[in-house]
């Protein structure tokens, strides 16, 4: 249960567009931060940020949202932003805190999507609360990561973080301290990275001004805590999630480009081929941020 919210003011990410932003104080104590935009009446989808990533992680023109009638809520997961650190927390535990939220803006029934590393946590949710969640779009998302070939094609430097989190946590958490610090000063360096990294269509749309000062007003909110809410998702999505996959009912879209080389394609076959119900949407010459030029497809499949 919700032990009450709280309306947010402003904060200094110069964020465009915003909606209301607002804390949910959780029966543990822990506060859970959110924003939300769109249609204030419109289809409830709860959005579940990337890693890194926050509740300012949207599309930056609001109005194809509100054009779409959703009502975008996006929640810092524990870490990031304004929401408190969850020790030791897995995958599966993010779900109690979305019916928490869901409960405290009044929402019964909604639909979940997933981007990139919030994927599994959305399937977390159609795990646990399937009376509650509609359907799921899964965007760019990560697949399990149970298997040694699971991040082949991935780019080098996202494989070796993965696969030395378990194997080396000593040497990947004072890197990420210094990453994370760094990238706090100069938050630019991080979009300069990844355009020298990823594929053409990526780079199309990471040079558009509005992305770009959404991705920076993001990774600020990001690393608001430091590096905390990166070093529990990736602890989270390399333990066993908590759920079994191949028993998510509910009807799931696995949107995936065949030029992501940050979560590679065959990471969304996987999850096509697991999930009972999912429909398989591949897009030819898409990248990582593909959710940018398809937002508005993606929001109407997800409410059809």
């Amino acid at each position: 249960m919700a032990l009450g919210t709280r309306r947010m003011g402003r904060y200094d990410t110069g964020v465009m567009n915003a909606g209301s932003e607002s804390v949910v104080h959780l029966k543990d104590g822990r506060r859970l931060a959110y924003a939300a935009y769109g249609a204030v009446e419109g289809t409830p989808v709860i959005a579940l940020h990337g890693l890194p990533g926050s509740r300012l992680q949207y599309y930056p023109d609001d109005t194809i949202t509100a054009a779409a009638n959703v009502r975008l809520i996006v929640p810092d997961r524990p870490g990031y932003g304004f929401s408190d650190p969850l020790p030791e927390r897995r995958v599966v535990d993010w779900a109690d805190d979305v019916a928490t939220l869901a409960d405290a803006l009044g929402i019964r029934r909604f639909r979940v999507l997933g981007l990139s590393g919030g994927g599994p946590y959305a399937l977390a949710c159609a795990a646990t609360l399937r009376d509650r969640v509609v359907c799921v779009s899964l965007v760019s998302a990560l697949g399990p990561l149970d298997t040694p070939e699971s991040t082949v094609g991935m780019m080098l430097p996202n494989r070796l973080m993965l696969r030395l989190v378990r194997r080396a946590p000593a040497v990947v958490r004072p890197g990420l301290r210094v990453t994370s610090a760094l990238l706090r000063r100069f938050p630019g360096l991080y979009r300069r990275w990844l355009t020298a990294h990823v594929s053409e269509a990526d780079r199309t749309v990471l040079s558009d001004t509005a992305v770009a000062g959404m991705l920076r007003n993001d990774l600020a909110q990001a690393l608001r805590q430091g590096a905390a809410g990166v070093w529990s998702d990736l602890n989270a999505l390399t333990a066993p999630w908590g759920f079994e996959m191949d028993r998510v009912e509910t009807p799931a879209d696995v949107w995936h480009g065949d030029t992501d080389c940050i979560v590679p394609q065959q990471m969304g076959h996987v999850l096509a081929q697991r999930l009972p119900q999912a429909r398989w949407r591949p897009v030819a010459g898409g990248g990582h941020f593909l959710v940018i030029p398809r937002w508005r497809e993606i929001l109407d499949a997800l409410c059809e």
